[in-house]
């Protein structure tokens, strides 16, 4: 609900181009395909390829100190019109950077930190709109199930009710790949 709430906020168009940063993570995986819906240009950061194959995502960028760069690259200098920041601090310099003239730039996260330094000169001469989200209304949440078939999550692996300790401790290996789902 969170990120198709925040996609709502932003008025998101038809072929504009929406930044996703952790493309491949709970939300990320959401917003990339809700961006797909609303005819955006999807650009997924995240060094899992699959968020193109399996989610739709229409570019990828796997390197976090290269994202403005490839964005630039990407939209021809345009940069994004939309951009996702789930993760906080740890990735708003290159979220900030990457916003294009009038874009929009939509946070709801803090796992890697929520104090960020703001560039007040590169935001009005950028004219760029910055937007919490959080949550979402009914109506969303209904919307939002009504389309909640075509909706992929990428699972990694199943464990049952009573291996919920090896599952808490599959949450944190390295070589995840997905989500873990519990069997209840």
């Amino acid at each position: 609900m969170t990120p198709y709430h925040a996609l709502k906020e932003t008025s998101l168009k038809i072929n504009e181009y929406l930044l996703v940063f952790g493309a491949s993570g709970n939300t990320g995986m959401i917003a990339v395909q809700l961006g797909k819906k609303m005819g955006a240009k999807v650009i997924a950061v995240s060094k899992n390829n699959w968020v193109k194959t399996d989610l739709g995502a229409d570019y990828i960028i796997n390197d976090y100190d290269k994202v403005v760069e490839q964005v630039k690259k990407i939209t021809q200098d345009k940069m994004a019109d939309v951009v996702i920041n789930s993760l906080g601090v740890g990735t708003w310099n290159n979220s900030f950077s990457s916003v294009g003239i009038n874009g929009r730039l939509v946070t709801f996260g803090g796992l890697t930190g929520a104090d960020v330094k703001l560039n007040v000169q590169s935001l009005y001469l950028k004219q760029i709109k910055l937007i919490g989200s959080t949550g979402g209304t009914r109506k969303e949440l209904q919307e939002l199930a009504d389309m909640s078939k075509e909706l992929k999550i990428k699972v990694w692996k199943r464990f049952k009710l009573e291996d919920v300790r090896e599952a808490l401790r599959a949450l944190f290996a390295k070589e995840r790949d997905g989500r873990i789902l519990l069997d209840i």
